[in-house]
């Protein structure tokens, strides 16, 4: 029987180690055996750290129960009745135009001092072309606006989906 470890390789001499550890990756004969010891390896490095004893059916019951109506106790809601206002009933989906070339809003308004910062450190252009930002604002605006539910929906063929916005713009919503 063979076994393939460190108890096998002697530490200390490197010229060996890496002899020994070629004629096990070359070996026909040891490679099941490298295989199962990998494997093993594998299972006993992923083990869950802690088994969770959640009922995830309860849990997700009780989020529900606490966050799934929006609460109004902040409003005067004498005037109309709301006793539950589902909050997927409230939400609402973005829309997006599709970017080509970079042109971020507002880099022409950038104040003095960040602007001569971000030249210094090579991350912007040294002086922007008034004309090349007009012109990639118009090929932007141009662009149709569509829902964001369905450029995810129609994304399948892609490996990444960026979305961009302004803060507050509802990005994470």
């Amino acid at each position: 029987m063979y076994y393939i470890g460190k108890n096998y390789i002697k530490k200390g001499k490197k010229n060996n180690n890496n002899k020994v550890k070629n004629i096990i990756w070359k070996s026909d004969q040891l490679r099941p055996i490298r295989d199962s010891q990998t494997l093993e390896a594998i299972a006993e490095n992923t083990k869950p750290v802690i088994t969770p004893d959640v009922d995830l059916r309860k849990y997700q019951e009780a989020l529900l129960e606490s966050y799934g109506n929006v609460k109004l106790d902040s409003l005067d809601t004498s005037g109309c009745a709301y006793n539950e206002l589902k909050l997927w009933n409230i939400f609402i989906p973005q829309n997006v135009q599709e970017v080509h070339d970079l042109m971020p809003e507002g880099i022409d308004e950038l104040p003095k001092d960040d602007d001569r910062k971000l030249q210094e450190s090579g991350e912007l252009d040294q002086e922007i072309d008034q004309k090349e930002l007009q012109r990639a604002k118009e090929v932007y605006y141009q662009q149709p606006i569509q829902s964001i539910l369905d450029v995810i929906k129609n994304s399948q063929g892609y490996r990444y989906l960026v979305v961009l916005g302004e803060p507050g713009s509802g990005k994470s919503t």
